[in-house]
């Protein structure tokens, strides 16, 4: 028996003399072993490439990783692979160093991301803010490709494209088996969550454009859709101190009693800013109260404050 098997007969051993005691400590053993195993197997090509590098060019091939403890000698391990890599190489235009093969992958690697960032941002500006002939079959043929993945390239030309229609098949199978939208999933989450979302917002939005007045300030987070509020209810975001604000925010929040001087404020109920509107008021500082309490099923309760 080889190493190997020696392991497993002594991991499935273990297992055998734990059944009997305990049931749930088997299968806890059994999946802490899996993972074990499995992650091994995972590691195993890294640890590969690690013993490659050292290992001389005359055994490379010759063991799977290093070589038996008996064998091991300036001989079989030592550095010279580095050595190789790092020396210059002869090529047709004269000796060429390791580092510039490395700047070269830099260059090219961070040129094609700044380009492909600046073309994709105006595509995707144009895709998304202007309505023009041809925009929806443009947007469908890029998501298109999109879900055909690489792997599909690696196969023969004459059979790229059954496997590419294949693999668009498979992906819309489900919405054609359920062809209404109440049955699919995300669109359902995200059509419930998107209307509960803008009730809260429409009715936050109608006090504030009423009684806010410009200047005088809103106290509040960035989350839960706030910036929405605002812009709705017309309220410039340079007027709202919020958690990008900082210092100002952290310290209106951690002391509201010295640097909260906003008006009004706009919080979710027990985040950071409505409890500290709540601390300020039991202190000597500002007093604020609750004018209204918005509470939409499944949202979160929003709480509008304004200063005494």
């Amino acid at each position: 028996m080889n190493l190997l098997q020696i392991t497993l007969a002594v991991l499935a051993a273990v297992f055998v003399v734990i059944l009997p005691f305990s049931r749930r400590g088997a299968i806890r053993y059994s999946r802490f072993t899996i993972l074990l195993l499995v992650g091994t197997v995972m590691l195993m090509p890294f640890a590969w490439l690690i013993c490659a590098a050292f290992k001389d060019k005359a055994i490379l091939n010759e063991y799977s990783f290093l070589p038996p403890p008996s064998l091991i000698s300036a001989k079989t391990i030592n550095l010279d692979n580095f050595r190789s890599l790092l020396s210059p190489q002869e090529t047709a235009q004269g000796p060429v160093s390791f580092w510039r093969y490395v700047v070269n992958s830099l260059f090219l690697a961070s040129a094609m991301t700044v380009v492909s960032l600046f073309f994709s941002s105006l595509g995707g500006f144009a895709l998304s803010k202007y309505r023009f002939r041809g925009r929806n079959m443009m947007m469908v043929y890029m998501l298109a490709s999109m879900t055909i993945p690489g792997v599909v390239l690696l196969a023969p030309n004459r059979l790229r494209p059954f496997l590419a229609a294949a693999v668009i098949a498979v992906a819309v199978a489900p919405w054609l088996v359920h062809r209404k939208p109440d049955d699919w999933i995300c669109w359902k989450e995200s059509q419930v969550n998107s209307e509960g979302r803008r009730a809260w917002t429409r009715q936050a939005a109608q006090l504030l454009a009423a009684e806010y007045r410009p200047g005088t300030g809103i106290y509040t987070s960035f989350g839960d859709d706030k910036v929405a509020v605002l812009r709705e209810a017309g309220i410039p975001l340079r007027e709202a101190l919020r958690d990008a604000n900082e210092p100002a925010w952290m310290a209106a929040t951690t002391r509201p009693d010295l640097f909260l001087h906003e008006e009004w404020v706009l919080a979710t109920s027990g985040d950071p800013v409505a409890t500290a509107v709540q601390r300020s008021t039991f202190k000597t500082g500002p007093r604020y109260y609750r004018i209204q309490t918005i509470m939409v099923h499944g949202e979160p309760v929003i709480e509008i404050y304004k200063r005494d």
